[in-house]
């Protein structure tokens, strides 16, 4: 075989051998975006029935709100109105954010700081939602006890078995809560290690 014929023989398996290298490499990105997205179905899935509920739960209030003729009532008709609202929109749309980084259009460092970045976007909104989210049990209650019973909780005794379920539920709430946002933190943690496969 001549040296020349050898040269190009060469240079064909180096351009084969490369090729297969680009379409490994398109293959191992494909595969990691899809198990990347992948991570957050669940929380999306939970947000949207989440979302669901709360809009049924929202649209009660509203068709009742004419029975919470107090402005305090009202303050906090609107307040439930709001938060059952708003706090899934958000949600959703920071899951949606993190969820839709695109592994192909950044170099693997700026992937690590856009994620970094959504991640803590994610994990602030769902500190926020806890807060209000208790501001919100405690809104609910004069809301709920007017629509349901025509009851004024703020112009009436509170019997103590009321003050004992109000202090109950509030545990309950808090470590759902707190449940909740540590699910978030593992999903993120697991989207964040399959980032850092890449490296590898």
């Amino acid at each position: 075989m001549e040296l020349e014929e050898m040269k190009t023989l060469w240079n064909a398996m180096s351009d084969r051998v490369e090729r297969v290298e680009v379409l490994n490499r398109q293959n191992i990105m494909e595969m990691t975006q899809l198990k990347y997205s992948n991570k957050f179905n669940k929380l999306r899935l939970y947000e949207s029935t989440g979302a669901v509920v709360c809009s049924i739960f929202a649209l009660a209030i509203l068709f009742n709100i004419g029975k919470l003729d107090a402005w305090y009532l009202m303050a906090c008709g609107i307040f439930c109105i709001l938060f059952l609202v708003l706090m899934p929109i958000i949600s959703l749309r920071s899951i949606n954010s993190i969820s839709k980084i695109n592994l192909n259009n950044y170099s693997y460092k700026d992937v690590l700081i856009r994620f970094e970045k959504e991640k803590q976007k994610t994990l602030h909104i769902q500190r926020i939602g806890i807060v209000f989210g208790i501001l919100f049990m405690f809104a609910t209650i004069p809301v709920s006890d007017r629509i349901l019973n025509g009851n004024d909780i703020f112009k009436s005794e509170v019997a103590p078995s009321v003050w004992f379920a109000l202090a109950f539920a509030s545990v309950f709430v808090i470590f759902a809560y707190r449940w909740g946002y540590g699910w978030y933190k593992k999903v993120t943690s697991s989207a964040e290690n399959i980032l850092k496969d890449l490296e590898d």
